[in-house]
């Protein structure tokens, strides 16, 4: 809200929201006016307030999500022309750039306005390939290999595949799971018959 003040020294006023007060608080842009006498001239004054849109800042830093280590990301409110900026980090930077998971927290400030965001931010899950120990099938039957991993992508024999795959023949099989920063584990597995 802003504070729109008539001249102190009148005592009779009316507002054009109908208060009567030396002041009033003000939510809302628009036209604002307010009548005052000043009572032993017996002068009649007007003076109009023009408020612009005094709504907050619309401070969007994102949907929380995941980074990779050691790879600096960018926090951005995209708000360039502000009077202000504090992040929850003591940082006053438009921008601030990093490389840890957290809760980010960011508070914008212009003449009239303000705004803040937050964003959580993870690093991505590290890959798991944990397979079954060597084994034996009998001729004719398989064995189903893998398991399904959120956010992550999987090869076998270092082609890119399903998370899972069946094993009908004898033979050695190895399977990669990668997470979106790169980071790879694998397993192999030897299946007789």
């Amino acid at each position: 809200s802003i504070s729109l003040n008539a001249r102190a020294d009148l005592k009779a006023m009316i507002w054009s929201t109908g208060e009567q007060s030396l002041n009033i608080q003000v939510k809302e842009g628009g036209k604002y006016w307010v009548k005052m006498v000043d009572t032993i001239n017996c002068i009649f004054y007007v003076d109009t307030f023009y408020v612009t849109d005094i709504s907050e800042l619309n401070i969007d830093l994102g949907n929380d999500t995941f980074i990779c280590p050691g790879i600096p990301f960018l926090l951005d409110p995209q708000f360039p022309d502000a009077d202000a900026y504090l992040w929850n980090t003591a940082d006053t930077t438009p921008i601030l750039w990093i490389d840890s998971p957290g809760t980010y927290i960011v508070q914008v400030q212009s003449a009239c306005k303000s705004g803040s965001d937050t964003v959580t931010l993870e690093f991505w899950p590290d890959p798991e390939a944990i397979l079954p120990g060597d084994t034996f099938i009998c001729a004719g039957s398989y064995l189903d290999i893998g398991y399904e991993q959120e956010y992550m992508e999987f090869y076998w024999e270092s082609v890119p595949s399903d998370c899972c795959t069946r094993a009908e023949q004898p033979g050695t099989y190895t399977w990669t799971v990668e997470n979106k920063c790169g980071v790879q584990q694998s397993d192999t597995i030897h299946i007789e018959e």
